[in-house]
């Protein structure tokens, strides 16, 4: 089937926003995954704005897999909680166990932790019976330890349920109420937020993730009426609905507005 054509009145322009050239007065406190920009009122191409849609992104994958959400290991002995706080940052299982089984707290009770053959799944023990906890019970560790059962109950040996998953950032969710039109998209942890586009992530900690639209038309945020782009919000979430921590580096995006040159509106 042949491509629809726009009306006669409608043209075209491709518009780049580079988060390196956001303001840097500090008192707006804009990050390279939360600021906003000013676009000259006066350019003809962004006042009679019809609909816009994103062509392409490079943003770098540099959030920690154990981050403010998650870095955090509670277990209970004798009805006592005990939490581990490990350093955030991008670890392996080899590593993020090695951090657990170190902490003073965990030695107290002889824990220790290994990954059973052939599951993967990892296998606790404690020459002091202790209990693990699920995320429900306040253990922010949980489901990256595959703990995804209720309180075991003081135990010497517990084998975990579930894989550990650190896997790290998946989603990328660009946020702009600008852009969006003011929609807020339907998730139970991300409905407050006007979703511009949601990016996929299969680059793996430290690589940039380049995105390039597949099909136009599969995207395109339609307006009620024509907007007029001046100053355009920008941001950067998570699946848990939170900033992104670019660590200090740059994100880019090239976006096609269709204006109209003689709008009725």
């Amino acid at each position: 089937m042949p491509k629809l054509q726009p009306p006669e009145s409608l043209r075209s322009k491709l518009l780049r926003v580079n988060s390196a050239e956001r303001p840097t007065d500090s008192a707006y406190g804009f990050t390279s995954s939360n600021f906003r920009i000013n676009f000259s009122a006066n350019i003809p191409d962004l006042i009679k704005v019809h609909s816009i849609v994103m062509k392409s992104c490079s943003i770098p994958n540099t959030e920690y897999n154990i981050n403010e959400s998650n870095n955090t290991f509670t277990f209970a002995t004798a009805a006592v909680p005990k939490t581990i706080t490990i350093a955030q940052g991008n670890y392996n299982i080899t590593t993020l166990i090695a951090a657990l089984v170190a902490d003073a707290l965990a030695v107290a009770v002889g824990m220790t932790i290994t990954v059973a053959a052939p599951s993967g799944r990892l296998a606790f023990t404690f020459t002091t019976n202790s209990e693990l906890l699920p995320s429900a019970s306040g253990n922010a560790m949980a489901k990256t330890l595959g703990l995804t059962d209720p309180p075991t109950g003081d135990v010497a040996l517990y084998l975990a349920p579930s894989l550990p998953n650190l896997s790290g950032l998946q989603n990328i969710y660009i946020v702009s109420k600008v852009l969006s039109g003011g929609a807020s998209f339907i998730d139970p942890v991300l409905s407050q937020l006007a979703i511009f586009n949601h990016i996929q992530v299969t680059e793996p900690f430290g690589q940039y993730v380049h995105y390039t639209s597949p099909e136009e038309a599969s995207d395109e945020i339609f307006f009620v009426a024509d907007q007029t782009l001046n100053e355009i919000d920008f941001a950067l979430f998570n699946d848990r609905g939170r900033n992104i921590d670019l660590q200090g580096l740059e994100w880019n995006m090239i976006v096609k507005i269709y204006y109209h040159v003689n709008s009725q509106k």
